[in-house]
């Protein structure tokens, strides 16, 4: 008895590879799905029955108790540290502030001064201790004095503010030199050097007062510059006074250096001159 003939069909590699797709197979046997039509398989995809969600979605709002673009977190978390990126209704104490990095996050171990915020806290934490020093000279200064502060700081920049009698002097600011004529006799002038450290304000300062400065007497003459032993002198001066104060004037009066008994601007004859001698004055203003 002769063997039956079976037809063959041979079929192309490439026809073979799609009956496979469309019979639902995969090489090796296992079952390939996209039941949500999403374009990912249900293998990928951590939700096979929610098209909405699917691995590399672009958005996955915070929230709303899904993960929709698969990556293990409710929002968008790019470097996979279970904290997301900022937006879409994400807390601010659970916002990363690095989402590229997973060794930045809320609640992690900051390492101080090395200018990283790893905690995402705002601030880099530091260990620098103490305060910027500031003094101002001079230590007891004049109306015609300007004032300088000297900031003593090793861990930064520092910003100088001025205040007079508590109030700031916003044209001064970020400057270390106030110049005299700014200043007014009793005002209280006060420095305060301020540095960022590790998320926090370090501040230093010092006060001085403003004391009265003395007037100054621009120029002394006595008249006439050459006399006789019966003439009388007068002396004649230009005064200023730094504060505004009204001068008042007390005289002394030497003749050959040896003070004699006179006190006003004036000597007569009547003081007993002698020819040779040498009269002068010297004038102190108030």
């Amino acid at each position: 008895m002769s063997t039956p003939l079976r037809p063959k069909l041979l079929l192309s590699n490439a026809l073979l590879a799609a009956l496979v797709l469309l019979g639902g197979c995969s090489a090796t046997g296992d079952v390939l799905h996209d039941f949500d039509g999403d374009g990912s398989l249900d293998s990928d995809d951590c939700a096979p029955d929610d098209a909405a969600v699917y691995p590399g979605a672009e958005t996955d709002s915070y929230g709303d108790d899904l993960d929709s673009n698969c990556d293990g977190s409710d929002g968008i978390d790019n470097d996979l540290d279970g904290y997301p990126a900022p937006g879409d209704g994400v807390p601010a104490d659970l916002e990363d502030c690095n989402d590229s990095n997973p060794d930045i996050h809320p609640g992690t171990e900051e390492i101080p001064d090395d200018n990283i915020d790893q905690n995402c806290d705002g601030f880099d934490e530091s260990n620098i201790t103490g305060a910027p020093t500031v003094t101002i000279s001079p230590l007891q200064p004049r109306t015609d004095d300007d004032l300088v502060a000297t900031v003593t700081w090793s861990a930064g920049s520092t910003i100088v503010r001025w205040f007079v009698d508590g109030v700031e002097v916003a044209g001064l600011a970020a400057t270390e030199t106030v110049p005299a004529a700014t200043t007014q006799k009793d005002q209280v002038w006060r420095a305060v050097a301020s540095a960022e450290v590790g998320g926090e304000t370090r501040e230093g300062e010092a006060s001085v007062t403003i004391s009265n400065s003395a007037p100054l007497t621009q120029s002394v003459q006595v008249l006439p510059s050459v006399g006789t032993v019966l003439d009388s002198f007068e002396c004649f001066g230009s005064n200023s006074d730094a504060d505004g104060d009204p001068l008042s004037y007390t005289y002394r009066w030497f003749v050959d250096d040896q003070p004699i008994n006179a006190t006003t601007s004036q000597i007569t004859a009547s003081v007993g001159f002698t020819r040779g001698e040498l009269a002068g004055l010297r004038d102190h203003g108030n």
